[in-house]
């Protein structure tokens, strides 16, 4: 089943280091197995990253397997040794995709 993912980063987390994290991981070139769509937004000085993946299983094999170690390499951080995210996951029970989608 479908999943939304809507993740607010820490105020540390800025634009800048999410763009950084995201030519690193170039999931344009490189789309990662499983990842239907993925947002980034910006408000009141906070990032906030919301995505649709085909499950659960395949964000979490995304999230260990490259975005863990983009967010290392970009930051030079441990991001399993920091807070924890305000990330919230949703089953979604209808998914639709627009004509450019």
């Amino acid at each position: 089943m479908a999943v939304v993912i809507v993740t607010t980063l820490p105020p540390e987390a800025n634009r800048a280091l999410d763009e950084g994290v995201a030519k690193e991981l170039d999931t344009v070139s490189d789309p990662p197995q499983g990842m239907i769509v993925h947002t980034a937004s910006e408000a009141n000085g906070r990032v906030t990253i919301i995505d649709v993946w085909e499950s659960k299983q395949a964000f979490e094999k995304f999230e260990k397997e490259r975005l863990l170690p983009a967010i290392q390499k970009v930051s030079g951080m441990d991001p399993s040794k920091g807070r924890p995210l305000d990330r919230t996951i949703y089953e979604a029970y209808r998914l639709e995709r627009g004509v450019g989608a």
